[in-house]
């Protein structure tokens, strides 16, 4: 089947949260559907000072047979510099290349 890049919608930030909770580091708290939020809002506890800097904020999710398989943020700052922010897929390469080089990055 084939990898289908989208924004994220409303519907995926269960799944969303599960894929960055398997993939988190040892010692970091589990993300929750808040959290997710308020990264979609623009806001972060931890690295206020460089969300702050982001004019734009774009998640995307990959998915494949209908089940998201992946996740990726980018932020970018008014000079137009893009940040790629984070990105979790499971160790799926393919996935991962997907969003790399897929629309995330065309804003």
């Amino acid at each position: 089947m084939a990898i289908v890049i989208r924004a994220i919608e409303s519907g995926d930030y269960a799944a969303v949260c599960g894929l960055v909770n398997r993939d988190h580091p040892f010692g970091q708290p589990e993300a929750t559907v808040a959290q997710l939020e308020e990264a979609l809002a623009g806001k972060s506890p931890i690295d206020a000072f460089y969300w702050e800097r982001l004019s734009q904020i774009r998640m995307k999710v990959a998915t494949c047979g209908g089940k998201v398989v992946g996740a990726a943020s980018l932020g970018i700052q008014a000079d137009g510099v893009r940040f790629l922010l984070w990105l979790h897929a499971d160790g799926n390469a393919a996935v991962v290349e997907a969003l790399r080089i897929g629309p995330s990055y065309r804003i």
